[in-house]
């Protein structure tokens, strides 16, 4: 399935050069006509059991626009659910058949200040749909970065384990996610080659900086295609990231990575490597204005990103379809500093765990 969703409507942005605010909160989006799109959207097919369903499939690339731009906080996962046609029809196995230790060690680790996880039903409720994950999936097995995906869509949904759990599995087959946690981890090597070419074209000078840096891709860019941005960013950046992913699919990451650094550029610029590794774990208190970051991810004109997808159970956004003349085939191929780290990262994940469980430590 394709996707024909392939732009985002122009928000109103402020200078690229300001700087972020430490502890400064995310402002609480308001937009009405958003708003009032979205109500008007629910009048209209107010017949039906689903109207954003109903109205998905009656116009999906109207869906993906709306979707990209932010859905009212009251009906995202509902648009969410339409996204991969959720309706809760899966499996849920949380019996305990091998060790969980990695899973249980990862429960209270996980988005740890959210008062959906301060309560330890919110832990029990993460362990369901991990231990599940595994009991079904044993060929995957389990993956650190799993629970941060699990963690997010648990918050959005309020708690909602068998739906929560549906989406996590249609995001690695439906999607194609799962090269993001098999072993070698094929998904995440490739969206960092493409992340690496795409920046020495769009962005020479960030480019040549990281090379000169050396910074090794184990400490920020891995993280945030493997956990979809959800490791590393305010949980409000996170959601409005996950409405354009579910848009325009996984391959809109690289996009969205240019974006971002495009956006910090003037903070990057000039830091020692120790200014940086200081600096990295800070982006998750600082204030991005995420739609301007997306407005300006979207006119990136990359190749296309093919993925494996093996079912037909996910998005009909399954693929990102930017413009481009020939698609990126799922091997190694890169520069040699590109190759470099991400051979240390595969050393890295298959020294950890040989058994594919807990394979990428964050």
């Amino acid at each position: 399935m394709g996707n024909s969703c392939k732009c985002i409507s122009k928000l109103d942005s402020r200078s690229q050069n300001k700087k972020l605010k430490f502890n400064q909160p995310l402002p609480e989006k308001k937009d009405k006509n958003k708003a009032i799109r979205w109500e008007r959207i629910m009048k209209a097919y107010s017949d039906y059991e689903n109207p954003i369903e109903a109205f998905k499939k009656e116009d999906n690339d109207k869906f993906c626009s709306y979707l990209s731009e932010g859905p009212p906080a009251h009906l995202r996962w509902l648009a969410w659910k339409a996204a991969f046609s959720a309706h809760g029809h899966v499996k849920i196995d949380e019996t305990e058949r091998e060790d969980t230790y990695s899973i249980e060690k990862d429960l209270s680790r996980t988005f740890p200040n959210q008062s959906f996880f301060a309560n330890p039903l919110g832990q029990t409720y993460l362990k369901t749909v991990l231990v599940s994950m595994v009991n079904n999936h044993p060929e995957l097995g389990y993956c650190q970065g799993m629970n941060s995906l699990a963690g997010i869509l648990l918050i959005v949904s309020k708690g909602n384990v068998t739906e929560s759990y549906e989406i996590l599995e249609k995001i690695c087959w439906g999607m194609g996610g799962k090269g993001l946690f098999e072993y070698g981890f094929p998904l995440v090597v490739d969206l960092c080659q493409e992340f690496h070419r795409a920046l020495s074209e769009k962005i020479p000078t960030i480019h040549k900086f990281f090379q000169e840096l050396e910074l090794d891709d184990n400490l920020w860019i891995t993280k945030w295609f493997m956990t979809l941005f959800s490791y590393s960013f305010h949980l409000d950046c996170v959601v409005r990231i996950w409405d354009a992913i579910f848009a325009y699919g996984l391959g809109f990451m690289v996009n969205i990575a240019l974006g971002l650094v495009s956006y910090l550029k003037h903070d990057l610029l000039g830091k020692s490597l120790g200014d940086m590794l200081e600096f990295l774990p800070e982006l998750k208190e600082m204030y991005v204005d995420i739609d301007m970051v997306l407005f300006h991810s979207s006119k990136f004109q990359l190749r296309k990103f093919e993925i494996n997808v093996e079912s037909e159970a996910g998005p009909e956004t399954l693929k990102d379809e930017m413009d481009s003349e020939e698609p990126i085939h799922t091997r190694w191929d890169a520069t040699n500093y590109s190759h470099q780290h991400s051979r240390s990262m595969m050393e890295e994940f298959s020294l950890s765990s040989p058994s594919n469980i807990s394979k990428f430590s964050l």
